[in-house]
């Protein structure tokens, strides 16, 4: 979540009681397709689809037949802050985080920079 401290206001930390989250990462059954939901307004959850494989892992390549968590929870966690889906700007290659369409697994690097 480093990567939206760097550009909101937001910081973020582990705590091990709930209670004490603001923000609340669950994993549930969601629409077909829907990797992950983040509700704007915030209700303090932001839900990943316990349909999907995700890759966990901390380097930058992605494991095949996966999708990134983290690129997943940045997008998320920015409708959690109220942030809606930004269109592909025409003629460029970069797609901003908060692009609707995510990538296939595997592919998750064009989609998740910032």
């Amino acid at each position: 979540m480093e990567r939206w401290e760097v550009y909101a206001k937001l910081t973020f930390s582990q705590v091990f009681m709930k209670e004490q989250a603001d923000l609340k990462f669950i994993f549930t059954e969601l629409d077909d397709g829907v990797l992950g939901r983040g509700s704007i307004p915030m209700d303090g959850s932001v839900s990943f689809s316990e349909d999907f494989e995700f890759d966990f892992g901390s380097d930058t390549s992605v494991l095949q037949d996966k999708y990134d968590f983290e690129s997943v929870a940045v997008h998320e966690v920015g409708h959690a802050s109220g942030i809606a889906h930004t269109p592909q700007i025409e003629g460029t290659e970069v797609v901003s985080v908060m692009h609707p369409k995510s990538a296939p697994p595997g592919e998750h690097d064009v989609i998740c920079t910032l």
